[in-house]
């Protein structure tokens, strides 16, 4: 996965270039994308959400992010959440949707990361649920931020 994601990343730096779009080259060697370069939005946004996620970590609060886009968060930290990661039809298993939802109910000292822009393979049951049972607190990037 991690192969993949670098690859992935390396490809969008690329074709930034050809498109004239400015790129920032990763240069911090404890990165987890050095040597890799992106977007000027898109490193800001790592940045913004990694150091958010840091910050509750530090106040003893986890945070799940129920993107398709967690995994690029998640590795510039290091952590790995499993299915919350990844939450797609087709992930979770068998009843996976049910059993994901019986997870964050009774997760606590939580905080979770809802995009903006939905991925058409994303659970939405997981995402009404967590919509119907958090409470909204604010917003970081693109993303809607829930307590628990």
């Amino acid at each position: 996965m991690l192969v993949a994601l670098y690859i992935f990343i390396n490809t969008y730096g690329i074709i930034c270039v050809v498109r004239n779009i400015e790129n920032v080259k990763i240069t911090d060697k404890n990165s987890s994308y050095y040597c890799s370069s992106m977007s000027e939005g898109l490193y800001k946004d790592l940045n913004e959400i990694t150091e958010y996620i840091k910050m509750k970590n530090d106040e003893g609060i986890e945070v799940y992010i129920l993107s398709q886009n967690a995994p690029l968060y998640m590795i510039a930290l290091k952590q790995n959440h499993g299915e919350f990661d990844l939450p797609f039809r087709g992930n979770l298993g068998y009843n996976g949707e049910e059993k994901l939802i019986n997870k964050i109910g009774n997760l606590e000292n939580t905080q979770i990361l809802l995009s903006s822009n939905i991925y058409w393979q994303e659970v939405r049951e997981v995402r009404a649920y967590v919509i119907s049972n958090f409470n909204k607190v604010g917003l970081i990037g693109e993303y809607t931020i829930y307590n628990k």
